[in-house]
């Protein structure tokens, strides 16, 4: 539905556009006509109008306001969750509201925006919370030199293993180190060693969008994300990699098919792959993929272990 009414809203505005299946059934009434291949233009301007204003007027509005956020929903259950969010957050004070509160408070389950790349990204464009409402605290490792702002934390960090702060210290943290490397659970995060690198544990979806905005305007490196290969995973990697474009997920999708070849009994994602949520190219390739061998998913400690055995190689920015 979605779909319908964003072109019927560009037919009404140009008198044309490029064919769409959504449209057939007002080809096939003679409403509009097909050109071509690929252009449709109006037959009966009344009554397209009349059908706009009764069914997608205010769907089109919701999705108006919500792409002047830069917020693209590609269904009608993100559109309607986004604007419902939307609704919220414009008309309340969030003082002491973390991300979790809020998502109960709007949808009545603490991890649905968690859960959503597009609904934490809203959070973020519309009324970013501070990382610090959060309760959440990253880890870092670094085998390079590395300051929090002028204090030189290299001696503490090697004595302790690594170092803990809210996402939002991120801007204040510097390493002589050639890569930034996030890691999506704590096993591996402490299970590798960084090698000319610095590792931050992100600790999920609730810190990822902060880390996103620190790395973005600041010189960390090269950026990578090292994540579970399920739905859950995939979507933490995409709110960085909207941040930071040049971001890339390890395993690629090599690694992935060596792992899969070598993996005895697979393991069943507990919801299926939605590649049209996913911005990332290379993240969709990685979904696609995963679909056609049957939804399954590959959890990072499945990387390491296949790489402690020799069957896989690590990158050159950690060493087991």
């Amino acid at each position: 539905m979605l779909d319908r009414c964003l072109l019927i809203a560009k037919l009404l505005e140009n008198n044309e556009c490029s064919y769409s299946k959504h449209l057939d059934d007002f080809i096939n009434s003679d409403i509009l006509i097909k050109k071509g291949r690929y252009k449709v233009i109006i037959n009966d301007y009344n009554y397209l109008r009349n059908y706009f204003n009764n069914h997608c007027r205010e769907i089109y509005e919701k999705y108006n306001i919500l792409s002047e956020l830069n917020i693209y929903p590609k269904s009608m259950e993100n559109l309607e969750k986004a604007y419902k969010l939307y609704a919220y957050l414009k008309n309340n004070e969030l003082r002491g509201t973390d991300l979790r509160q809020l998502s109960a408070l709007v949808f009545g389950d603490s991890k649905t925006i968690q859960k959503s790349s597009i609904l934490k990204t809203l959070v973020n464009e519309f009324r970013p919370l501070s990382a610090g409402s959060y309760y959440n605290i990253i880890h870092i490792r670094c085998d390079k030199n590395i300051h929090l702002e002028n204090i030189d934390i290299t001696d503490v960090m090697k004595s302790n293993g690594f170092f803990s702060c809210f996402a939002d210290k991120l801007e204040i943290i510097s390493a002589e180190a050639e890569n930034t490397v996030i890691f999506e659970n704590l096993s591996p995060f402490f299970r590798l060693n960084p090698n000319n690198s610095m590792f931050i544990y992100a600790a999920g979806f609730q810190n990822i969008g902060e880390i996103g905005r620190q790395l973005k305007n600041s010189d960390f490196g090269n950026i990578i994300h090292f994540g579970d290969v399920d739905p859950a995973g995939l979507q933490i990697a995409d709110i960085l990699m909207s941040y930071i474009p040049g971001t890339s997920f390890f395993p690629d999708i090599n690694t992935i098919e060596k792992a899969i070849n070598n993996i005895h009994t697979p393991v069943y994602a507990e919801k299926k792959y939605e590649t049209q949520s996913l911005d990332s190219d290379d993240l969709r390739e990685i979904a696609e993929m995963m679909t056609e061998y049957g939804h399954i998913r590959i959890e990072q400690e499945m990387i390491v272990s296949l790489a402690e055995k020799g069957v896989i190689n690590l990158p050159d920015w950690c060493r087991s």
